[in-house]
């Protein structure tokens, strides 16, 4: 499968249907790695992700083609759709600003979106900064690995932060179709936990 890079918007897919796609199966990833050639000796990364079953590229590169961003790679038997430039992080988290996620992810969205402000504007290069990063990273997925819990011994998590209570209420604007876009996803997120 070769790579595409789309760069208009597919008007035919509903915003609420890839947000419910979205909370079933986006990742939102902050990677603090070593770096010797940075002036603190750390590089930061910031991932939008969406990782499925290679037979299921194709829900990728509509995707790809909705949010106008992003790339869409092959790995063997899993497919990856990932945006990690800035401005397509922009383009990415002004859609969940305007589409939210319903579900626990979007605690992970408001620390991730809270990263970007950071990175943005290149605080990350500062001490003040990689520290607020490694305390958002501690707090977001899995939080700290070993090598940075063994670098940044007195960091102290970001709090989580709270996730209004959803209702599922069939009258609100877009709410089949974030369903349909969670139902979508959802027995691609059971192959994804067992891969």
């Amino acid at each position: 499968m070769s790579k595409t890079k789309y760069t208009t918007r597919a008007n035919n897919l509903n915003p609420h249907f890839v947000t419910g796609f979205s909370d079933a199966e986006s990742c939102f990833i902050l990677i603090i790695s070593k770096n010797p050639r940075q002036t603190l000796g750390w590089s930061v990364k910031l991932v939008f992700n969406i990782h499925l079953h290679s037979k299921d590229i194709n829900s990728l590169y509509i995707i790809q083609r909705f949010f106008g961003v992003g790339n869409v790679t092959l790995h063997g038997d899993a497919a990856h759709y990932q945006a990690t430039k800035l401005s397509d992080l922009a383009c990415i988290i002004e859609h969940f600003n305007n589409y939210p996620l319903k579900t626990k992810k979007y605690a992970d969205f408001l620390l991730f979106k809270k990263a970007f402000d950071i990175v943005k504007n290149k605080e990350h290069l500062t001490e003040a900064g990689l520290t607020k990063l490694i305390s958002i990273r501690a707090t977001l997925n899995k939080g700290l690995s070993e090598r940075l819990m063994a670098a940044f011994t007195k960091v102290i998590p970001e709090p989580k932060p709270l996730v209004p209570k959803t209702t599922l209420n069939y009258n609100t604007p877009g709410v089949k179709y974030w369903l349909a876009g969670f139902v979508s996803g959802f027995p691609k997120l059971l192959w994804n936990q067992t891969h």
